[in-house]
């Protein structure tokens, strides 16, 4: 027996070939699955993710003789098309070489090649010294043409060769060239700036790039390591700085391109700028913590903050803030504010809701060069902003409820003394003030602080919690939702949000409700999000359409804030304490009613219309991997079911690009339009006009 087995290893392995070390086989493991390296593009066994990165797993090109080309993707990076068993991949590879030395790089290759069913010879750290020597210059990476040995005019040559054809006296297309070129950009946070959710984070509506000019700077210049939060999701991956790749004049056309692109209004960066912080922190070499840079968003541009609560207990008629009469007043608090904010939350019976409340605050802002500042005051109650001698924002009369005053006022170098006066009376109170300078950014600098989640839940009124049978129905601004939408909350701890723009529901979620101190604190400022747990993101695609053919495509994602072709958001109205939507859909209406039950969400869409389309479908659901359970069930992504009511047409599973879509036929009846006047005044149906009918019913499923 021990013969027969030495004779099965030496027919597998080779009796003389030992393969690589398992010191250099564990180093590769290790360089493989550090944070923002291999794995996060390539997964954990080298499985890739189609139509971005390839996989490594039973790939030919992994296990090539040809180990200079690959030291050379590895250390450069590569872009351009390439086909591996069959799939189209094109995305730019960030090369490693300023981040591995030349024996992890050695180790890693050799781990790849040699692992989920790879085999191929050990990679030394010689050889890739050798191959690094040759191109000592290098910086932007390989094209296919080049790898291939081909004339560059014969293939496509990738964003690395756009940039260096881009018209740099455009900043913006010479910043585009380089995001997706040499700069390298887009592999992680890709060409839309949206980023890879868990791994890379968007650039796209984020005053991480919208924000402060110098933050943004350093981040491109040494990096970022930590957790940080973007846009509700948490991101820890370490991004490696560019300040050895780009120039001054390159890094600041990129950061133009950035805070340009995708939705982003921000102020253009200047090579110069770039050249200053590159100066000033000369001597750092490793990436800035993320914490210490998520700080510049909570601070103040005010200094020695203080307040004065005010008696209002007796006050004489007609008084008006910002008078003698009123600083005459007796004050019952009074003491400095640490956050340098004017921040009515740290000033006792602040949540007093039935109580009359009034404060003075003072505080300084130094101006360091003659600049415009804008000021802004908004939310509930009355108030007066004194810039020195000047009520620059004035709305005194204390009888006021409402505020929302801009100005703007040319601002001398110096400090300058900011008094803010505040009443409001029985009622909450809400209070947001800002200042910006023009040559700053686009970003405001608050002078009163941002809700964050410990301000939020320090007040259980913030805390929407549903209770008994009644039911809460909040409209606002909710994540994945555009400018307005409603979120329902159900004593039943199942709770839905629906886009008014895309006239879809857009989401679905089991637990705590809503914490609404965006529309309380912040005057809505912000978006929105589930308080509790398995949150369903259901789809952004219209809920029904009139396709060309039964079997032609389904319409893309609808984009924030706009409404699919043929629809119009027309209302709601409450039926049984639920809201009924309603969308005008071509020449007729679309109706859409979720009823939440214990552990699911059931949904019915309804059109009423004058014809009877017989192209006319539903969308049920959307996902990576939808399957058929059977008997009208069918399991999507594994995190919910959709249970199709007896009484509807069956769906079919149609796969559309990398996704599956749960689509269902039309079944038309005839009917008497029987709607709402008010509806019906938004299209050319008459109430009682013959027409036709079709219903889709089904039901979301959680998966415990």
């Amino acid at each position: 027996m021990p013969i027969t087995i030495l004779v099965i290893c030496c027919s597998l392995w080779g009796c003389g070939d030992s393969g690589p070390s398992g010191e250099t086989m564990a180093l590769g493991q290790e360089v493989y699955n550090r944070p923002a390296s291999c794995v996060t593009c390539h997964q954990s066994i080298g499985q890739g993710q189609p139509p971005q990165f390839p996989p490594l797993r039973a790939n030919p090109s992994v296990v090539s003789d040809d180990t200079e080309r690959l030291i050379k993707i590895v250390t450069h990076g590569m872009s351009g098309p390439i086909e591996v068993k069959g799939e189209k991949y094109d995305s730019v590879m960030a090369g490693l070489g300023n981040q591995l030395s030349p024996e992890e790089i050695a180790a890693v290759l050799t781990y790849v090649r040699n692992n989920w069913r790879n085999e191929a010879s050990e990679i030394t750290a010689e050889e890739v010294r050798a191959v690094q020597a040759k191109y000592p210059d290098r910086k932007l990476p390989w094209t296919v043409a080049e790898l291939d040995g081909l004339p560059a005019d014969t293939a496509q040559a990738g964003g690395a060769h756009e940039a260096a054809e881009a018209d740099t006296s455009d900043p913006i297309a010479w910043g585009h060239a380089l995001y997706n070129g040499a700069a390298m950009c887009a592999t992680c946070h890709q060409p839309n700036g949206q980023g890879i959710e868990g791994a890379y984070p968007p650039l796209a509506g984020t005053p991480w790039v919208t924000g402060d000019h110098n933050r943004l700077i350093k981040i491109a210049l040494h990096g970022i390591s930590g957790e940080i939060e973007v846009l509700g999701k948490s991101y820890s991956n370490e991004m490696p700085g560019q300040g050895g790749l780009l120039t001054d004049e390159e890094m600041a056309a990129t950061l133009t391109y950035v805070r340009q692109a995708w939705g982003n209004e921000a102020a253009p960066i200047y090579a110069d700028q770039v050249a200053a912080l590159r100066a000033k922190y000369a001597d750092r070499h490793e990436p800035w913590p993320g914490p210490e840079l998520a700080a510049v968003d909570n601070v103040s541009p005010l200094t020695n903050v203080r307040f004065r609560r005010i008696d209002m207990s007796d006050i004489p008629e007609g008084l008006h803030l910002n008078t003698p009469e009123f600083d005459a007043l007796p004050v019952i608090d009074e003491g400095e504010i640490e956050s340098n904010y004017f921040d009515t939350t740290k000033i006792a019976g602040h949540h007093e809701k039935d109580a009359l409340f009034a404060v003075v605050f003072e505080g300084e802002l130094e101006v360091p060069a003659e600049d415009q500042y804008h000021f802004a005051l908004e939310g509930a109650g009355t108030a007066v902003l004194v810039v020195g001698d000047e009520a620059v924002v004035n709305q005194p009369d204390i009888k006021s409820k409402w505020l929302n005053k801009k100005a703007t006022k040319l601002m001398s170098p110096g400090t300058h003394q900011v008094k803010l006066y505040y009443h409001q009376g029985v009622g909450w109170k809400n209070l947001k003030a800002s200042a910006r300078a023009d040559s700053v950014s686009r970003t405001k600098w608050a002078i009163t602080p941002k809700p964050t989640n410990d301000m939020q839940l320090s007040n259980p009124n913030y805390l929407l919690v549903p209770e008994r049978d009644e039911p809460i129905l909040l409209r606002g601004r909710f994540e994945g939702l555009g400018h307005l939408g409603m979120a329902v909350g159900h004593p039943l701890r199942v709770n839905y949000a629906y886009d008014f723009s895309r006239s879809q529901l857009t989401r679905a979620w089991q637990g705590e409700y809503l914490n609404a101190a965006a529309v309380w604190l912040g005057r809505n400022d912000k978006h929105m999000g589930p308080e509790g747990s398995d949150a369903l993101d259901l789809t952004t695609r219209q809920p029904v359409a009139i396709l060309a053919s039964l079997d032609a495509d389904w319409p893309g994602p609808v984009k924030v804030n706009q409404s699919p072709e043929g629809y119009e958001f027309i209302g709601h109205r409450v039926v049984d304490k639920l809201p009924v939507f309603y969308s005008k859909f071509f020449d007729g209406v679309l109706s859409d009613r979720s009823v939440p039950q214990t552990g699911s969400l059931t949904r019915t869409l309804e059109v009423n219309s004058p014809e009877a389309s017989n192209t006319l479908v539903a969308l049920l659901a959307e996902g990576a991997k939808i399957e058929d359970l059977g008997q009208g069930t069918y399991q999507v992504d594994g995190s919910y079911r959709v249970v199709v009511d007896a009484s509807s047409p069956l769906p079919e599973i149609r796969r559309q690009g990398d996704r599956d879509l749960l689509v269902a036929p039309a079944a038309w009846e005839d009917v008497s339009i029987d709607l709402p006047s008010w509806i019906l005044s938004h299209t050319e149906l008459e109430p009682q006009s013959p027409g036709h009918r079709a219903t889709w019913a089904w039901e979301y499923q959680w998966i415990d």
